[in-house]
């Protein structure tokens, strides 16, 4: 028998190898967050990478099916604005994966709140994570101003907001 204690991704049925490794993916990734991450702005979505992987793409429209065609294989979620903050959502059956990233007033850092809803009556869980703006010492200047920037995390803080 199976247990399954983590939050389904979005789009994925029970059971499945496809399901499972998503899944694994997207709770790993939470467990053991990207050192650095790159956030590659578009018209309505933004990639989220790092060192060259994506990592998931926050699609912002009403539409569910805007944005499938970025990285298909990678994980999607549902955005939008919220004033400064970009609210990302992803629901699955067992719960909902919330995340809000939040640019700091002078610029310099990126601080990203997520928090786990099971549906199952647990409590939920909130992570927050940081990220310092890079200097560019550790990558190669990127060669357009259009380029993002990458942003390396300081210690993770998974305290309550």
């Amino acid at each position: 028998m199976e247990s399954r204690n983590a939050l389904d991704p979005p789009g994925h049925h029970e059971g499945g190898a496809g399901h499972d490794s998503t899944r694994a993916r997207v709770m790993n990734d939470l467990a053991h967050p990207p050192m650095s991450l790159v956030i590659d702005p578009g018209s309505d979505a933004y990639v989220l990478s790092e060192r060259g992987r994506t990592l998931e793409v926050l699609v912002i429209s009403d539409d569910p099916t805007a944005g499938s065609s970025i990285e298909p294989d990678a994980p999607h979620a549902q955005a939008r604005w919220k004033g400064k903050h970009l609210i990302a959502e992803r629901n699955g059956p067992r719960g909902t994966i919330t995340q809000e990233y939040e640019l700091a007033s002078d610029g310099k850092k990126l601080i990203v709140h997520t928090r786990l809803e099971a549906r199952d009556g647990r409590p939920p869980l909130e992570l927050k994570r940081v990220y310092d703006r890079s200097n560019g010492t550790e990558e190669p200047p990127a060669p357009a101003a259009a380029e993002p920037m990458p942003l390396s995390p300081t210690a993770p803080d998974s305290t309550r907001r």
